[in-house]
This record gives C-alpha cells, structure tokens and sequence, in this order.
C-alpha cells in the first residue's frame, strides 16, 4: 500500500494574530465552510509551525486536497 503524497502551504494571516491553536482552528474552520467535513477530512490538514511574531503558519495537507485547499487559503487570509 503506498502512502498518501503530502503537499505543504504558507499561510500569512493577515489583521489578526492568533495563537499556534487559533491559527489551525483557523485554516480547519476555512476549508470546513467552504468543503464541508467530508473536504476537510479529505484534506488531512496538520499545522507543522507557526511563527506568532509574522502571523505565518506552515501547514501540511494531502495532496488530492491540494488545490481546493490553496484556493480556500487564498480566499480566506489574503488580502
């Protein structure tokens, strides 16, 4: 069985400065909205670092997920 392939996105929160937990309950509640549970299962996201003094996280999602989730990132957190 081959292992699912992983992909990383930057996200630049801008306005608000969460905590690392607020970043990720953040990134999960955006595609949640956007894809339902079922996306955001699929998209198997886990926040891998987050930088609170830049507002940046670094968060890893699978690959099959990829491109919904760099558009639901980019809707939600750049301006």
């Amino acid at each position: 069985m081959m292992r699912p392939k992983k992909r990383y996105l930057v996200i630049k929160f801008e306005g608000v400065t969460p905590t690392a937990d607020g970043a990720r309950r953040l990134a999960e509640g955006a595609v949640a909205a956007t894809y339902g549970t079922e996306g955001l299962s699929r998209a198997a996201l886990k926040l891998i670092d987050y930088d609170e003094k830049s507002s940046t996280a670094i968060v890893r999602c699978a690959l099959a997920a990829l491109d919904e989730e760099r558009e639901t990132a980019l809707d939600r957190f750049v301006t």
